[in-house]
């Protein structure tokens, strides 16, 4: 559905601005689920 690709969007999204935060995947190791959906808020 397109609420589907949207919300994998905000998430894919998130995940990468996280990424380029830290210049990697170091950033990715230390997340936790709560940052993540904090972030994906900040984006809707």
């Amino acid at each position: 559905s397109f609420e589907s690709i949207k919300s994998a969007i905000n998430y894919g999204t998130s995940l990468a601005s996280f990424n380029v935060e830290d210049m990697g995947i170091k950033n990715l190791l230390n997340l936790s689920m709560n940052d993540i959906e904090i972030r994906v808020n900040k984006l809707k």
